[in-house]
């Protein structure tokens, strides 16, 4: 199980109680630490180390035999229910710590225990000027891509947000002068792994400097998302193999299907969505069926990139690295 996997199980853990959607109370991920860790202390021990903090964009109240949903992480950074990851120092045990507030009284607590988090035990340097979910979600409202997703799919809920060192994806993702000397913020939408959805986001915020990067699995930010067509074959783009040179990699073999006879573009974009190659004049005039091209990369620099395919009616992306 990965950390994403703890933003529903600790959700889920703490609303196996019968509440009313409406007397929950919003808080950020700060706010409840202490409580957390208080918790989690008298479970195992002084020396525990909090490892992760998670919640989800929506609560679905239907587990706990409910109807309806409450707010999961809004725009202000605040959630109904944030999950701690905890530790042991010698990490021979783990315990998740979810935390309820209500407009009275003292917050409900959930724990559930077990080895939840299966990436990297490492405890959370909160040191950062941006560690607070507030801090996060002020980054994603001025981050270009994310506002353009949300523009796309206004009705986008988050399948998790998670600080951690190594969230899921990051490895794959960050280039590599991305800051990590402090953990990471994430945030992900509509897909369980990123690149499995036509309209997924991934984003990360750098908890020390606040630079934030996010990446989409349909397009890139500026270009645009798939609009199938609705009759024929649709469109498709594949990455389908490297070429190398004496071990040095100097291109890619891209494979289009191309269901009509007619005008295509084939453009390569970056992850801040600017154009960075037009491969169109290697898509034959009017041509249609499968087609096989060779794409030089060797003259660009390493990093995430994305292939943009388009015709008048329909588009499709694929996502490439170049190392």
């Amino acid at each position: 199980m990965t950390i994403r996997f703890i933003a529903t199980s600790l959700v889920f853990a703490a609303l196996a109680i019968p509440l009313q959607a409406q007397l929950l109370v919003p808080y950020t991920s700060q706010a409840e630490i202490a409580t957390a860790t208080e918790t989690a202390r008298d479970s195992l021990g002084d020396d525990v180390e909090l490892i992760a903090i998670a919640t989800t964009g929506e609560i679905d109240l239907s587990p706990v035999g409910l109807s309806g949903t409450v707010s999961g992480f809004d725009e202000d950074g605040e959630s109904s229910v944030w999950g701690y990851q905890f530790t042991t120092a010698d990490d021979s045990e783990q315990l998740g710590v979810a935390v309820i507030n209500f407009p009275f009284g003292s917050p409900f607590i959930q724990t559930e225990g077990g080895n939840l988090y299966d990436v990297e035990l490492r405890e959370l340097d909160l040191s950062g000027n941006f560690s607070g979910s507030d801090a996060f979600a002020n980054a994603l409202s001025t981050t270009a891509a994310y506002e353009t997703f949300m523009s796309d799919y206004p009705d986008a809920v988050a399948d998790a947000v998670v600080l951690a060192w190594n969230p899921d994806d990051a490895d794959l993702l960050l280039p590599s002068g991305f800051p990590r000397n402090l953990p990471l913020w994430s945030i992900y939408f509509n897909t369980t792994a990123f690149g499995s959805s036509d309209s997924g986001l991934v984003c990360f915020m750098a908890t020390g400097t606040g630079q934030t990067i996010c990446y989409r699995s349909d397009a890139p930010s500026s270009a645009p998302h798939d609009e199938r067509g609705t009759e024929g074959e649709s469109l498709s783009i594949a990455h389908d193999r490297s070429l190398f040179v004496n071990g040095t990699r100097t291109g890619v073999i891209v494979r289009l299907n191309l269901p009509s006879a007619t005008r295509t573009s084939l453009i390569l974009y970056n992850v801040a969505g600017e154009v960075v190659v037009d491969y169109s004049d290697l898509v034959p005039p009017g041509g249609s069926g499968s087609i096989e091209m060779t794409l030089q990369t060797s003259d660009l620099p390493g990093g995430r990139y994305f292939l943009h395919a388009s015709t008048q009616d329909q588009s499709a992306t694929v996502s490439l690295l170049v190392e």
